[in-house]
Formats: structure tokens, C-alpha cells, sequence
């Protein structure tokens, strides 16, 4: 009986999630630009409610904790302002979602969760958005909350009375299906488009190659998909028109808040009002949207960490009496910035055993990177990728066929090009971990072909034809189907690494002045969704806790 509860559940769960997230993306553009229900724009729909419900409850946070009955009435809002349903093709609306919903069944069941991150503070601070108000200078419990994604806060609000706990799981796992579809759809229509046909066709067999993990989608996945969707979006939308600039500027906002690493990606909206040559996009009422969302963003993390953008230690006030910046001490953002660089740049492959962090910058690393992490997860990644562009360049520039009618504009593909080779330069030179950058290298490889090796006179869809995508996409289902295991349970555990034990770690409480302040692991570091806020480190002699009208503060000990 539970594993008949678990199978209906995994299908049920999300196909009312994807059911209610395109209805709302309706009426977010509905509200914005008074446009009638168009099914075609589906995945954009969903886009704009990643965007909106993600920074509503963002927003909300400040103020209410993110749980089960402020979630649902966030949930259910958007639906109250559906004013004729015949306008909506229901039918339609459904087969998506339980096109999904099979998806999200074969992608999650009997798999794991991202690790070890999600252990170590995903599912962490999704716990402390369930059950707390924003909690100021949270980083000095635990560093890495102030690395967290708006991807934690777009999932803690799915955890409502419909799905409970399990709504944490859907929203990744439907990022990744509407970007893929979206791009699906695209090498479907686009016929007389070389560049556009040729960047979905690329970005999709990327996506579905490398990506197709759930336990690997953490924070890093859906960040680089919508980054690689919202280069394509600049590319093909109308640039004249508001809404495309809107909506690209708010999906930018979003990738930024998502992952950091990407934050070239704030360019675009710039870009977008150079080519039109006016001034005219920057004086709309609506962007007061986008001005609340990313300043959101960055007073949550000054809440967080003293730090606009922690652990940029040029970003954090001194003034502020919780800043992680004010000591060194292991939670320090002066001291995590440098060990993050280091261990990115493959510190832990280093030949003398004895240098440290700065030692090891302060010297040539980058040959010990390219012969441990360029070699032997970069490569392993791309070398397909840039196996089948070269190919089909070779079929191009031999080809006999030539059609002089498909001539198309290079201008911004070239613009994304230059974007994604500065965002690989900085990602190199600062960061380089695949995980970090992977949307940059994977633009500047299918852009860099798209603007230079391909020819636009030769009819590309008699290469790139769908029935390719098709059979990796086989393959692809074949191994989610292959990965099923009755030992484990239906769905990840989201409470301990072990699938058969669904108890959370134990963890003591801690008090500091004499008050109760957080939890803390009794072996391990590894909280999980757990009583919150959690850590696994020794901190009661180095931090100080207060409550300031009804807002927790930790503060370091000076």
C-alpha cells in the first residue's frame, strides 16, 4: 500500500504543480502585458513563474516564515484572478504536465539527491525558510547559507498542503523539463533559421547529455540551463518590443540570483537597450518589478552576511555589527573566498603537500588544473560537443547543396559569443570548477561555430533532424528506467543520505546567553531537513545570539 501511495504521489504531485505553474505564468503575463492565453508560450509561462513566485517568497520571507499555510495561500493566489477558464486550453494544459509528470517519475524515482551539498545546507536552509523569518547574519552559524540559491527559496515554497515535503523536490526537475522542451519545440519550427535551428538543436543535445542527473542538478543545473534559454531568447525575440526586454531582464535577475558565477549575465539587459539606441525601456513603470526583485536579492544577503555578495569581501560592511567580515574566523568571507578559489583552482591536486591556500594562488597552478579538473571532468563533458560541431562542419563546408536564400544576421550571436568567452576568461581566471561555468563554455563553443564555421547558405535541417535528439533522448529513458531499485525508497530522502532510513540526523540544542539559538549535528556534518537553523560547527564561543523585536541575530564574538 505505501509503495502504491509513493507511485501515485510522484505522478500526481507534479503534474498539479506543472498544471498550476503555467496557469500562473498566464496570469503573471495576463497582468503585465494583457495578453490573452496562448499555449504555445507554455514554457515561457512557466519561466515567468520561476521569476515571480521565486522572489515572492523571497519577499515574503523577510517579514513571515515560508510555511505550510503561507505557502498554499501564495499557491493558490495567482488562480483568483482566472476570470473566464474557457479561455484556457485545459486539455492541452494537462498533457503537458503529465508529459511531465512522467518525466519527473523516471528522473526522481530511486535517485539521490544532490551531494554533499544538499545535505550540508540546501535542504538546510529550506528547513530554516520553513519554520523562520529571515534570520540575520545566519552565515556566521554556517558560511555556506550565504551561498544559497533563490532555487532553495522557489522550493521551500512548494512545500504546502497539497505536496507537503515533497513539493522541496519538483521545482528543479521542472526548470530542467520547460527548458528542455522549449528548445525541443524550437528545432521543430525553426525550418528556415540556420543560426536559430542550429543553437537549439546543439543546446538541447548538450543539456540532455550532460545533465540528465537529478542527484547532479543541485544549484548548478538549473542556473546554467536558463542561462543557456536566455541567451537564445536575446538572439531570437523582437528587442523593440517591452515585454522581451522585461522578461529577459527578469530571467537575468534570476540566473544572478541562482548562481552568482553567471553574473555577466546582467549585460544582456544593457545590451538590449544599446542595439535599440533609446532610453526609452528604462523609464517603464514595470521595472519597478525588476528593481524590487534584485534589490531583494541583495538585502537579503546583506541580512544574511553583511556582504552584498558574500564572500566578495570588497562587498561587506564592517559597520554592520552581524558582517561575517569583522574577524577571521573559519566562517570569515575573506577566509571562504580563499579557499574556494584555491580548491577551484584544483588546490587539493597541488605537488607540495605544504603550501597553503595563498601559496598555492601565488604560483602557476593552472598546469596541475588543466592535467587534474581541465582534463578529467571538463573534457570528458565537452569532447562530444565539440566532436559533433567540428563534424557537421566539415559536412557544411564540403556540402555541394547550397541555398543562397537563408541569409541571417550574425550580430547578436556574436554579442553572445564575446558575453560567454568573458564570462569563461573571468570563470577561469577566478573559479575555474566546471559546475561554476559550464553555461559559459558551452555558449562560446556553440556560438563561437554558430558565428564562424557555419555556413548560411546550406539548408541545415538535412543534418540536424529531430529524430537524433529522439534517440539520445531513448537512451536517456532507458537509463532512468534502468536505475530503479526496490530497496530505496520511490522518492529521494530528503532527511538522511541513506535511503533506508528515513530519520534526519541527531542534533543537540544549542543555547548562548542563557537563550536557545540553533542546533548542531551530533556526528557528521550533514543536517538535512532538519530542525533548523542547524550547523555542524563549534561556534558557542565564537558567536553571540539576540532577538531584536522578534528578529534572530547572530553576531560574532569581538
Amino acid at each position: 500500500m505505501f509503495l502504491l501511495t509513493e507511485f501515485f504521489t510522484i505522478l500526481f504531485f507534479p503534474l498539479v504543480l506543472s498544471f498550476q505553474m503555467i496557469i500562473s505564468g498566464y496570469v503573471f503575463n495576463l497582468v503585465l502585458f494583457k495578453e490573452n492565453f496562448n499555449y504555445k508560450k507554455k514554457n515561457i509561462y512557466l519561466i515567468l513563474s520561476f521569476i515571480f513566485f521565486s522572489n515572492i517568497f523571497l519577499i515574503v520571507n523577510f517579514f513571515l516564515p515560508l510555511n505550510l499555510l503561507v505557502n498554499t495561500l501564495i499557491f493558490l493566489i495567482p488562480l483568483v484572478f482566472i476570470k473566464n477558464i474557457k479561455i484556457l486550453d485545459i486539455k492541452k494544459i494537462l498533457i503537458y504536465s503529465l508529459k511531465f509528470a512522467i518525466f519527473f517519475a523516471l528522473l526522481v524515482g530511486y535517485d539521490n539527491i544532490n551531494r554533499p551539498d544538499a545535505g550540508l545546507y540546501h535542504f538546510p536552509y529550506m528547513s530554516t525558510l520553513n519554520s523562520e523569518k529571515i534570520i540575520f547574519g545566519s552565515a556566521n552559524i554556517h558560511f555556506r547559507y550565504a551561498h544559497v540559491s533563490i532555487i532553495q527559496y522557489l522550493s521551500a515554497g512548494f512545500n504546502n498542503i497539497l505536496f507537503f515535503d515533497k513539493g522541496l523536490l519538483i521545482p528543479p526537475a521542472l526548470i530542467f523539463f520547460c527548458v528542455s522542451n522549449f528548445f525541443y519545440n524550437e528545432i521543430k519550427k525553426q525550418q528556415n533559421n540556420n543560426l536559430l535551428l542550429f543553437v537549439s538543436f546543439f543546446i538541447l543535445f548538450q543539456i540532455l547529455y550532460d545533465m540528465n542527473r537529478y542527484s547532479g542538478y543541485g544549484n548548478d543545473v538549473p542556473a546554467h540551463i536558463l542561462f543557456l534559454i536566455c541567451t537564445y531568447l536575446f538572439v531570437k525575440y523582437d528587442l523593440n518590443d517591452y515585454r522581451s526586454f522585461f522578461i529577459i531582464s527578469a530571467l537575468c535577475i534570476l540566473i544572478f540570483q541562482s548562481k552568482s558565477t553567471l553574473i555577466i549575465i546582467l549585460i544582456l539587459p544593457i545590451l538590449i537597450i544599446i542595439l535599440n539606441k533609446n532610453l526609452e525601456f528604462i523609464y517603464k513603470k514595470k521595472n519597478i518589478i525588476l528593481i524590487c526583485f534584485i534589490t531583494a536579492w541583495f538585502i537579503k544577503n546583506i541580512i544574511i552576511s553583511g556582504c552584498m555578495l558574500f564572500p566578495k569581501e570588497i562587498t561587506c560592511s564592517k559597520k554592520i555589527f552581524w558582517s561575517s567580515s569583522l574577524v577571521t574566523n573559519m566562517n570569515s568571507a575573506d577566509k571562504v573566498s580563499l579557499e574556494n578559489e584555491a580548491r577551484s583552482k584544483d588546490h587539493p591536486s597541488r605537488i607540495n603537500r605544504d603550501m597553503n591556500y595563498q601559496e598555492y594562488l601565488n604560483s602557476n597552478w593552472r598546469p596541475i588544473w588543466i592535467k587534474g579538473h581541465g582534463k578529467i571532468v571538463i573534457l570528458k563533458k565537452i569532447i562530444p560537443l565539440i566532436i559533433l560541431l567540428t563534424c557537421l562542419s566539415i559536412f557544411i563546408f564540403f556540402s555541394k547543396k547550397k541555398y543562397s536564400r537563408y541569409k541571417q544576421d550574425k550580430s547578436r550571436f556574436f554579442l553572445i559569443f564575446f558575453l560567454t568567452l568573458i564570462g569563461s576568461i573571468v570563470w577561469f581566471e577566478n573559479f575555474p570548477t566546471y559546475r561554476y561555468g559550464s553555461a559559459y563554455l558551452i555558449g562560446v563553443i556553440i556560438f563561437s561555430f554558430a558565428c564562424l564555421f557555419l555556413n548560411e547558405k546550406v539548408k541545415l535541417k538535412n543534418y540536424l533532424k529531430i529524430k537524433y535528439l529522439n534517440f539520445l533522448i531513448a537512451i536517456i529513458l532507458v537509463k532512468f528506467v534502468l536505475k530503479y531499485d526496490n530497496s530505496k525508497n520511490l522518492w529521494p530522502n530528503i532527511y538522511n543520505y541513506n535511503s533506508n532510513n528515513l530519520n534526519p540526523p541527531k542534533v543537540i540544542k544549542v543555547f548562548i546567553n542563557n537563550n536557545f539559538a540553533y542546533y548542531k549535528t551530533v556526528n557528521g556534518d550533514i543536517c538535512m531537513y532538519n530542525l533548523s537553523p542547524c550547523t555542524h560547527f563549534d561556534l558557542e564561543k565564537e558567536i553571540s545570539f539576540k532577538i531584536i523585536n522578534g528578529y534572530k541575530f547572530f553576531y560574532l564574538v569581538l
